[in-house]
């Protein structure tokens, strides 16, 4: 409870990593009034951390957005004011997209939408806004703008989910300094006139009793009250899946529940307090034999929602790709997904699963670079193994990195079981890499594969406007940046780049220009010099060159390599100028330097 002349304690639970940023300074103009701790996390994961933050430390009053803190307000027994979403923040979201190349719609609750209609007034913008009056309509009005044509969304957290499950990009609106304020004035308002009275509840100490195992006891209404499960490893993705198998009649039940790999044994009680029925299990499990393994790796959608804001992953799901991406992840055909390196061939298994119809079931991830020969025969015949669950889904990383005793091994047993046919199995391989020519026409003739070919970024130009609005919004969210976009001429910079490493070099370059700019437009300027640096980078990997005259001995491409380096040399590693000597383009000059590497 707060006394007078006390600093009233406010714990922040920032959506995201930016918006820390802000707080931290908010926190130093105001440190006189309020004692702020700060975490970061959205949705569920910020649930979990403003529960164990609330298990060691008293506060007066929780600050979030959107719907983190809407779902906060709904779990919790402290009172949850929301950072507003302020006309500045909407007119910034608006001018981001100036050189979107698509349609784009603006969804939200009363005060989004009212503010963005004000904001379209005033630039004369043409952009379609809906408001969602109640959280179960959510789902038809994106599913309405889709079939309208509109391919990106500006949304809160809530709404940027649903964007993802009916395959539309989408960025959450963020945060400026005068709603920061905004929403603290808010919360020390509120202490002021509604001290609050913390209760000791008597049935939550009873259920919490117990150290070695996990509690979580759900109210009359079916929402949790309290949960200890957090603590563990798994526990967020554990709730979840509890949350549909939970016991709602009397008595005591005890039953086996397999998930992710482990066994758990589920206790449940009924307790009677105050005429009202409370539901409580206990959990304890065992782990599986893999699951500690460095080579496996277990991703859910319903936990790792956040990841698909990924810069990486935003990037396949424009243009072409994405396209067929949403094709192929209803397939029930195992997929070989091709790429150079750098094309996110791992980051697209990822969306596949999460856009198809296994997304409720984990996705075990092998990454077959780190397999020892052993541990391979081990993982595919073991009796626990994740191979040998019926109708779920796998991801082979880099299976073109095993040996040619493992790959035959991993044939004969996709012969033996039919577990490429049984499960939702994805496969991953880097294009030109030394096994992938012998392991590809295997995998597409006898077993049934299709091929997934994507592009590299130098072939995707026309999409790069897209792919730099959605990067742009990333890095404002890493980095507490407040970028609007390019410059036309940082833009036509961009875009005449080569992109030797695609989307890892694209994601590296990004990230040092959104450290440099602090501006609200990125300047040609600082594009030209990050991208010099990228091509002395480049030119330091290319192997010195002989001297001419050539020797008649050489191959034809052996004698073009070898006058390239050298004219490359001469022009001291500018690749503009060598393919302008050489009378060919940039992507030729890369592609000779390329077969060399």
């Amino acid at each position: 409870m707060v006394r007078k002349g006390e600093r009233i304690r406010i714990l922040a639970i920032a959506p995201y990593a930016g918006m820390r940023r802000l707080l931290e300074e908010a926190k130093a103009v105001r440190a006189d009034e309020i004692e702020l701790t700060i975490c970061v996390g959205d949705w569920e994961e910020g649930l979990r951390l403003a529960r164990e933050m609330m298990e060691h430390q008293e506060f007066d009053v929780i600050l979030s957005r959107g719907g983190t803190a809407k779902l906060l307000r709904k779990r919790l027994g402290l009172p949850v004011v929301a950072i507003p979403f302020s006309i500045s923040d909407m007119l910034r979201d608006i001018k981001m997209f100036d050189h979107y190349v698509g349609k784009f719609a603006i969804v939200g609750v009363g005060d989004v939408t009212k503010n963005a209609r004000i904001v379209c007034d005033i630039l004369q913008k043409d952009i379609q806004i809906r408001t969602i009056e109640q959280p179960e309509e959510t789902e038809a009005v994106i599913s309405g703008l889709k079939a309208e044509g509109v391919s990106l969304v500006i949304c809160d957290r809530v709404r940027y989910q649903a964007a993802q499950k009916v395959g539309l990009n989408a960025i959450f609106s963020m945060a400026s300094m005068e709603s920061i304020f905004a929403g603290i004035d808010e919360a020390v308002r509120v202490v002021r006139a509604n001290v609050a009275v913390y209760r000791q509840n008597e049935l939550l100490r009873e259920a919490l009793t117990h150290d070695d195992e996990a509690v979580i006891l759900y109210g009359p209404d079916r929402s949790v009250i309290v949960s200890s499960i957090s603590k563990e490893k798994n526990g967020d993705l554990l709730l979840e899946a509890l949350s549909t198998s939970r016991v709602t009649g009397g008595g005591r039940q005890e039953f086996l529940k397999k998930f992710r790999g482990k066994l758990y044994s589920i206790k449940t009680r009924i307790l009677v307090h105050d005429g009202e029925e409370y539901t409580l299990l206990r959990i304890s499990g065992r782990p599986n034999a893999f699951s500690s393994k460095e080579y496996i790796s277990i991703y859910q959608a319903i936990e790792d929602e956040t990841e698909s804001t990924d810069d990486r992953n935003s990037a396949n799901m424009t243009g072409r790709t994405f396209e067929l991406i949403q094709k192929y992840a209803v397939s029930p055909v195992p997929l070989l997904i091709l790429g150079e390196p750098g094309t996110g061939k791992d980051k697209t298994a990822k969306l596949l699963y999460r856009m198809g119809d296994y997304r409720e079931k984990p996705l075990f991830i092998v990454d077959c670079s780190a397999v020892r020969s052993p541990e391979w025969e081990q993982l595919l015949l073991a009796d626990d193994s994740p191979f040998a669950v019926i109708d779920t889904a796998i991801h082979f990383k880099d299976l073109d990195t095993l040996g040619a005793q493992d790959v035959q091994l991993f044939f004969q047993y996709a012969k033996t079981t039919g577990f490429l046919r049984r499960n939702r199995v994805t496969i991953s391989m880097t294009l030109g890499s030394p096994r992938e020519a012998e392991i590809r026409p295997i995998l597409l003739n006898e077993h049934r594969c299709i091929a997934f070919p994507l592009p590299p970024l130098r072939e995707r130009i026309e999409e790069l406007p897209n792919i730099l609005a959605l990067y742009t919004n990333q890095m404002n969210m890493k980095f507490g940046k407040q970028i609007v976009g390019f410059s036309q001429e940082a833009l036509a910079h961009m875009t005449a780049y080569p992109w030797p490493r695609n989307l890892d070099q694209l994601h590296w370059v990004m990230r040092e220009i959104a450290l440099l700019t602090e501006n609200a437009y990125v300047t040609a300027e600082t594009v030209k010099v990050v991208l010099a640096k990228e091509e002395k980078l480049e030119y330091a990997n290319v192997p010195a060159a002989g001297k001419l005259p050539l020797s008649p001995d050489q191959t034809l491409e052996e004698m073009t390599y070898e006058i390239v380096c050298t004219v490359l040399a001469e022009e001291h590693g500018n690749k503009e100028r060598t393919a302008a000597r050489l009378g060919i383009g940039r992507t030729t000059l890369w592609r000779i330097l390329k077969n060399h590497e």
